[in-house]
C-alpha cells in the first residue's frame, strides 16, 4: 500500500528518516479493517503546522485518502518503506488530547471505528470563517452567588460541581429548569471554570440561551447545533477550540466539543431518542457524558422529568446520586380518557372536546403521535389495539402476502384472537395530524388554529386563544403555559418496537404536562388505550417506582440492563452466519434472526455480562470479514431499538 503496511516488525524501533520524525494517521473510512494508525513521514515544511489533530491527505495505495494525526514521534515500528504526507486541510486542530482520548473510548465500547467517531468531534470545516478568525482576549470569570434551599440536597448538590460525580435531578415544571440550570452554572463560573449543557432539540437552546443572557453578564455563552448554517456552526466550534467560550449549550453532537476546564456537564431529558445517534457506532449522549465526565473529572448531572431503568441501576451500583422534587400536587387534573371511538368517524369524545374548548380562555394544545397518517391493527368487534398471543407487543403487517406480524418479537399472529371480546377480526384504522386539523377547523371555526411539526416548525406560541397542534418533538412552548393539554391517539406513542419504549413515553408525557398552567383550572387529558400499571405510576408520579418496576420486569426476562446486548442487523445469510460464532457459547443468549421494519434487513441480539470480552470479539469480527469482501453487517451494542 506504501503507507505502512509492513506485516513484519522490527524488534527495536528504526531511526527516523528524517529529523522531523512519523505521524500516526487514522484514515476516514468506515471499513473495519482499515480501523488502525498509519505511519508517515512529515515533510518539512509541515514541521510547524502539524498538530495531533490536524486533518490531512495521504498516499494510500493507488489513492490519495483524507484522515487525522492522532500522534507524532521520531520514531517508527514499521521497516517498509514509508510516505510522506501529502497536505494539511486547514490550520485549526480537529480535535483536542481528551477529544481524541474520548473518541477512541466511545468507538471501542461502540464496537465501531474510530474515524466513524472522529467525524462527530468537528463540524466541516469552512474556509472563509477559519481565515478571518481572531482569537479573543482570555475569558473573565465573576463572582456569581448560587442557591438552590428550594430544592431537596439543593446546596450539597451545588458543592458537588466542579468535582468528579454524577446526580440524576428529577423535576416537574418546564421553567424549573431554566433556574436549575442557571444556579449550576453560576457555582461553576464562580470556580473560574466551564459549563457544557446538552439538550435534544433546538428549541431548548434558545429557550436556555435566553434565560442565562438575561442573568449573566460578560459571560461568553456559545450556541451549537445542527440547525445553524455551516458558517455559524464553524465559527462556534472555533470559538469553543481556541477558549472563547465559557457557557456551551448544543444539542446531540456538542457533547464531543473541545470545551476545555469544565465543572458541571449537564443532560437534559436523559432518556430522550434524539440522544442517540442514528449513523455508525450508533453512540448515545448519556454514555459519551459518563466517560467525559471522567476523563475531565468534572460533575455529570442528569436532569429530567421522570428516571430510565438504567440509571436507577446505576445508583445501586455506583455512587451516583438521585434528587426528586417534590411531587406534583396537581395530579388530580389528569384524565385518562379510555373510552375507544372509531378514529375515523371522531377523534373527540366528550372529554377531550370540552379541554379543548377551553380554547376561548387561553392557549390549548393538541398532541398527535405524527404528522401524516399511522396505520394501526384493531379488533373489529371491540376497536381494541390487536396484540401478539405470546408477548402484547403491537401487531402490524409488513406486506400484503403476510399475516399480521409481531413488531416485538416477529411471530405470526395469523390465529389472532382479541383479548377483550375474543373477536377474531382485525382492522386497519389510520389517524394522525391531517385528520385532526380536519375535525379541528370543523368544530372549532373561527378559533386561531397554529399547526407545528419537524418539518414546519413553531417554537413558541402566543399567550391568546387558540388551538396549537403539534407533533411530540415540536410543541411550541407558551411563556405561560397551555390552558389545557389534549394527547390523541395515545397507543400510537407505543406501537415502535424499542425496548425503553414505556420508559421514552413516560417522559414525553411529564414534559408535556410540565407545558401546563399553574392552578387548579389546568388538565391534561391522555386520549387512547393505555395500560392500567403505565396510568397509575403517571397519575401518582411516583418516578422512582415506575423505574423500578421496569427494572424488574428486565430482570425477570434477563434483558438489558441487567444483561449488556450486542445487536447485529445485516442481510439473513450474513446476520445467521455472525449467528454462529455465538451460538455454542453458554455464557450467552442469542435471539433473532427476525425482520426489522426494512424488509430485507434482519436482527439478532446477543445477551451477555462481559463487555470487554463480547465487544472485542465482535470488532474482530467484523473486522475479518471485512477483509474477505463487503459486508452489509452493522452492530448497535446496547441500543434501545432491542428486537
Amino acid at each position: 500500500m506504501g503507507a505502512n503496511q509492513s506485516s513484519r516488525r522490527t524488534s527495536q524501533s528504526i531511526k527516523p528518516l528524517n529529523p522531523l520524525g512519523y505521524a500516526k494517521v487514522v484514515l476516514d473510512s468506515s471499513v473495519p479493517h482499515l480501523d488502525r494508525e498509519f505511519d508517515y513521514r512529515i515533510p518539512e515544511e509541515f514541521a510547524d503546522s502539524l498538530k495531533i489533530g490536524s486533518r490531512v491527505q495521504v498516499p494510500f495505495g493507488k489513492q490519495k485518502l483524507f484522515g487525522w494525526v492522532v500522534e507524532k514521534s521520531f520514531s517508527s515500528e514499521f521497516s517498509s518503506k514509508i510516505t510522506s504526507i501529502v497536505k494539511i486541510v486547514g490550520k485549526s486542530e480537529n480535535f483536542t488530547f481528551d477529544s481524541l482520548r474520548l473518541a477512541k473510548e466511545i468507538a471501542w465500547l461502540n464496537a465501531g471505528s474510530l474515524s466513524d467517531v472522529l467525524r462527530f468531534c468537528a463540524p466541516p470545516r469552512h474556509a472563509t470563517i477559519e481565515k478571518n478568525f481572531q482569537v479573543k482576549s482570555p475569558m473573565k470569570y465573576a463572582n456569581y452567588p448560587a442557591n438552590l434551599e428550594s430544592l431537596p440536597q439543593g446546596n450539597a448538590l451545588l458543592r458537588r460541581v466542579g468535582k468528579q460525580t454524577s446526580v440524576a435531578l428529577i423535576i416537574n415544571s418546564y421553567q424549573h429548569w431554566f433556574h436549575l440550570t442557571l444556579e449550576l452554572i453560576k457555582s461553576a463560573i464562580s470556580l473560574e471554570k466551564n459549563a457544557l449543557v446538552i439538550v435534544p432539540e433546538n428549541g431548548l437552546i434558545k429557550d436556555l440561551h435566553n434565560h442565562l443572557s438575561q442573568n449573566l453578564n460578560d459571560v461568553s455563552i456559545t450556541l451549537l447545533s445542527a440547525d445553524q448554517n455551516s458558517a455559524d456552526r464553524y465559527k462556534s466550534y472555533l470559538d469553543i477550540l481556541h477558549k472563547n467560550t465559557q457557557i456551551l449549550i448544543g444539542t446531540r453532537n456538542a457533547i464531543f466539543a473541545p470545551l476545555v476546564n469544565n465543572a458541571v456537564i449537564i443532560i437534559f431529558g436523559e432518556n430522550s431518542s434524539l440522544f442517540i445517534s442514528p449513523q455508525a457506532p450508533y453512540w448515545n449522549v448519556s454514555q459519551v457524558a459518563r466517560q467525559r465526565s471522567a476523563i475531565e473529572k468534572s460533575c455529570l448531572i442528569f436532569l429530567s422529568f421522570s428516571l430510565s431503568s438504567k440509571l436507577l441501576l446505576e445508583s445501586r451500583k455506583s455512587d451516583l446520586k438521585i434528587i426528586e422534587e417534590a411531587t406534583d400536587s396537581n395530579n388530580k387534573n389528569i384524565y385518562f380518557d379510555t373510552n375507544q371511538t372509531k378514529i375515523e368517524k371522531s377523534q373527540f369524545s366528550s372529554t377531550v372536546y370540552g379541554a379543548i374548548s377551553r380554547c376561548s380562555d387561553g392557549p390549548v394544545l393538541i398532541v398527535v403521535p405524527r404528522r401524516g397518517e399511522i396505520s394501526v391493527l384493531r379488533c373489529e368487534g371491540c376497536y381494541r389495539l390487536a396484540v401478539c398471543a405470546t408477548c402484547d407487543g403491537i401487531l402490524r403487517v409488513l406486506n400484503n402476502s403476510s399475516g399480521p406480524e409481531c413488531a416485538r418479537c416477529g411471530r405470526l399472529n395469523a390465529d389472532f384472537k382479541c383479548r377483550n371480546c375474543k373477536g377474531s377480526k382485525m382492522s386497519i384504522a389510520k389517524s394522525g395530524q391531517k385528520s385532526v386539523l380536519k375535525e379541528i377547523g370543523s368544530k372549532f371555526s373561527g378559533v386561531n388554529i397554529v399547526s407545528s411539526t419537524g418539518e414546519q416548525r413553531i417554537f413558541h406560541s402566543p399567550d391568546v386563544p387558540s388551538i396549537v397542534v403539534a407533533t411530540p418533538q415540536a410543541i411550541p412552548v407558551p411563556a405561560a403555559g397551555y390552558k389545557s393539554i389534549i394527547v390523541l391517539n395515545a397507543e400510537a406513542f407505543f406501537i415502535r418496537p424499542i425496548l425503553d419504549l414505556n420508559e421514552e413515553v413516560f417522559h414525553q408525557f411529564k414534559y408535556i404536562k410540565s407545558l401546563l398552567q399553574n392552578g387548579q383550572e389546568r388538565a391534561l387529558v391522555i386520549s387512547g388505550e393505555i395500560t392500567d400499571s403505565f396510568m397509575n405510576s403517571f397519575i401518582s408520579d411516583e418516578v422512582s417506582a415506575f423505574a423500578d418496576f421496569e427494572l424488574q420486569q428486565r430482570e425477570q426476562l434477563g434483558l438489558p440492563p441487567h444483561r449488556n446486548s450486542l445487536v447485529v442487523s445485516g442481510q439473513r445469510r450474513e446476520v445467521e452466519g455472525f449467528k454462529k460464532y455465538f451460538d455454542d457459547d453458554p455464557r450467552v443468549t442469542t435471539m433473532g434472526p427476525v425482520a426489522s421494519y426494512q424488509k430485507s434487513v434482519f436482527q439478532i441480539a446477543i445477551l451477555h455480562n462481559d463487555p470487554a470480552h463480547y465487544i472485542s470479539k465482535a470488532r474482530n469480527l467484523l473486522k475479518t470479514l471485512s477483509t474477505k469482501g463487503a459486508s452489509t453487517l452493522q452492530i448497535q451494542v446496547d441500543p434501545v431499538d432491542f428486537i
